[in-house]
């Protein structure tokens, strides 16, 4: 993408850097647009579409523009309203009016006597077309957004293209094989596959840090805040694209012994881009199970039964929905995450989880036991396309993510269950 800067983070740019535009005189066009003052939520969100629509861009508010050469020539700069907060204004002007939401980096630039200049830096978007609530689909032409023409097939197929594309590149992403060792495959595992819906083509500079510093990545899953928990103590590698971490705590109490670590691992990748991915092993139980093995009487011998920890996996699956949006957020991306749960080797397993609510649903629904080796949410015909949730808010986020997994282990969505499951561990009982 274009940028007039020479590459310099947005994060630092200042008004030196905004006066180099005047001073270089750089004119608006397919790349880049000025706005003198606020235009109006209107023609802020159709710069944003078009831009989006396109090739990505710049839109700066508060930057006037020559009207013949359409060169930048001052910096004005907005003042904003007592109270208001100029990216919060943006935000919801762009979510009322363009679906779906797109991605921008942003930053509020001061420039002399309390005023400021928005600088939005607009990458080319995946999830195409981005229609505004006018019924339109604007692209850059020039120096202008305009509608693209109802007989423009030409650009219509090439947006739907690039959603499809990037539509193929999450299910790759989800159907990437793990690197599996014989004793790996001895018992039942989950795997969770989270990437945004725009997502970023440059590593933010916390994702370099952690990349340098793998500590910093450690902190956050075993920090001692409600919505994170602590799973044990984690090996961590981090090659160029990704932070792999392997949690030893949850290995060794799955494993026979310590010399058995290598059968039974919790891997979670976290790539540069926002994604995550995560193998979950089940936790066996004995069966002893009392209770529950009088409602599984029913079933044929031919199905050999086993029971794990619903809870265990349940906990894993919020800490990596929470950190994803966590991840979502930091990078200012607050759309939708596309979202693939598998679980693998279920066929006569039985999900447990400890409390008296979990036995009140088996009393009432029978005891959840899997007939297939292999299931996945969303499937081919499920209503929610490609898994995408919304990540306005990492724990709500998770909280939904958590759900699905509930209903995909063949337990109700139920919110008293969901919160037994999740207080099984130590750090996650007010979430």
């Amino acid at each position: 993408m274009y940028d007039p800067f020479g590459g310099k983070p947005l994060s630092k740019l200042g008004s030196d850097d905004l006066q180099g535009l005047v001073d270089r005189e750089v004119k608006e066009g397919w790349f880049v647009e000025y706005k003198r003052d606020w235009p109006g939520a209107a023609k802020v969100s159709r710069a944003i579409a078009a831009l989006a629509n396109s090739k990505g861009g710049w839109l700066f508010l508060g930057i006037e523009a020559d009207p013949d050469t359409n060169a930048a020539v001052g910096l004005p700069g907005i003042e904003p309203r007592a109270g208001e907060n100029l990216s919060d204004t943006i935000r919801h002007v762009a979510r009322d009016c363009i679906s779906p939401f797109p991605l921008w980096h942003e930053a509020l630039i001061d420039v002399s006597g309390g005023r400021v200049v928005v600088a939005l830096q607009v990458p080319e978007g995946d999830d195409t077309p981005y229609v505004h609530n006018d019924g339109r689909i604007y692209i850059r032409q020039g120096v202008g957004s305009d509608p693209v023409p109802a007989s423009d097939r030409y650009t219509f197929d090439g947006l739907y293209r690039r959603r499809e594309k990037a539509l193929d590149r999450f299910r790759r992403f989800a159907t990437s094989p793990w690197a599996l060792s014989p004793g790996e495959t001895r018992g039942g595992w989950a795997e969770l596959y989270i990437v945004p819906a725009q997502p970023s083509a440059e590593p933010p500079e916390f994702m370099w840090e952690a990349r340098r510093n793998p500590e910093t990545e450690l902190r956050w899953w075993s920090a001692p805040e409600s919505h994170h928990g602590k799973l044990g103590d984690f090996e961590v590698q981090a090659p160029f694209t990704q932070v792999t971490l392997r949690n030893l705590g949850y290995c060794i109490s799955l494993a026979d012994s310590v010399s058995d670590l290598r059968w039974t691992p919790l891997a979670i990748e976290t790539r540069y881009y926002g994604a995550i991915r995560a193998f979950i092993p089940f936790t066996s139980l004995d069966d002893e199970q009392a209770d529950v093995q009088q409602m599984v009487a029913e079933y044929p011998a031919s199905i050999d039964l086993s029971f794990f920890d619903a809870g265990d996996l349940v906990r894993v699956f919020f800490l990596c929905a929470a950190k994803a949006a966590s991840f979502a957020s930091k990078c200012g991306r607050p759309g939708p995450l596309r979202t693939k749960i598998r679980l693998q080797h279920c066929r006569g397993k039985v999900p447990v989880i400890s409390g008296p609510n979990y036995h009140s649903v088996v009393r009432k629904t029978h005891c959840p036991v899997s007939r297939w080796h292999a299931l996945e949410w969303p499937g081919e015909l499920d209503p929610v396309p490609y898994g995408e949730l919304e990540a306005d808010e990492p724990m709500v986020y998770a909280g939904r993510v958590c759900r699905q997994l509930l209903m995909a282990l063949g337990l109700p969505d139920d919110t008293d269950l969901l919160m037994e499951a999740l207080q099984g561990r130590p750090g996650l009982s007010s979430t």
